[in-house]
């Protein structure tokens, strides 16, 4: 598990988990990275993509996600009749008014900046906005890294009701219980291989707060994240497959390194007070 893979056809023109934990390009990403932490006041440390998921207050007319970092790494839109953008409470963001839906804004990371960043790598961290008020059992994406049904995903946060949360990663897994259906919530799903002890290699906090662990298959310390060629990066669902859920995706960003417990509380305290711009 800890062999990375290359996502190229015929040679890597990247070299998967080296240089500087903290550095995903070079110093103008690093300088644009302070930027966007100054004006948005969210913590821009190991910035990979950051989507604000602000388009339209409403309707299907934007065509893309952006990605509000340097070098930028936009999703495309694909709709269906059960998605679109919406407002709530101010809020902009996509909805799913059905579960299992095709749905979804997603980017296949072939040569891209996040197979470069995150390809190899033993700490990565999802950030996430989302109000889920429905799901399937056949287990609804909330972001994932993946592609098509024969595995959970790469790398993909995963639910099919209404009070847990499912971290796979490869053929290991963490639970935790999370309480969906009363409004938006700031997750963080945090990787870490190179810890110690096993329970913290996988962490979850819900609002700033670390949750327990409540069963799972911690991932072999050192482990890195092995990328596959065909994956996409998609929010709401997973490429080749229909694994929407019911409810709201606000806003969503990846880190190449495991944020610490400041960072997530600065984070989502500002993410709480609101998500867009």
């Amino acid at each position: 598990m800890a062999i990375a893979i290359c996502l190229i056809a015929s040679a890597c023109s990247y070299a998967p988990g080296v240089g500087p934990r903290d550095a995903v390009g070079g110093d103008d990403d690093d300088a644009a990275d302070a930027s966007d932490a100054a004006s948005t006041g969210l913590v821009s440390r190991s910035l990979v993509v950051r989507y604000f998921i602000d388009e339209a207050a409403s309707g299907q007319a934007p065509s893309e996600l952006a990605d509000a970092t340097a070098s930028p790494f936009p999703l495309q839109m694909h709709y269906t009749s059960a998605l679109a953008f919406t407002e709530v409470a101010g809020q902009r963001g996509l909805r799913w008014t059905a579960t299992g839906d095709d749905g979804r804004a997603s980017a296949p990371l072939l040569l891209s900046k996040v197979a470069s960043a995150l390809n190899g790598a033993q700490h990565f961290t999802y950030e996430l906005v989302v109000d889920i008020r429905d799901t399937m059992t056949g287990e609804c994406r909330l972001i994932s890294i993946g592609n098509g049904t024969g595995t959970y995903g790469t790398a993909a946060l995963v639910t099919s009701d209404l009070v847990s949360l499912r971290l796979h990663i490869d053929t290991t897994n963490a639970y935790w219980n999370v309480a969906f259906g009363s409004g938006r919530v700031v997750l963080h799903a945090v990787v870490d291989t190179s810890q110690v002890t096993s329970s913290e290699r996988y962490r979850l906090y819900i609002d700033g707060v670390q949750a327990p662990r409540t069963g799972g298959t911690p991932p072999a310390q050192g482990a890195g994240l092995a990328l596959q060629a065909a994956d996409f990066l998609a929010i709401g669902n997973i490429e080749g497959a229909g694994r929407s859920f019911g409810g709201e995706a606000y806003y969503a960003a990846i880190y190449s390194d495991a944020l610490t417990d400041t960072e997530i509380t600065t984070n989502a305290a500002r993410l709480r007070a609101n998500d867009d711009h």
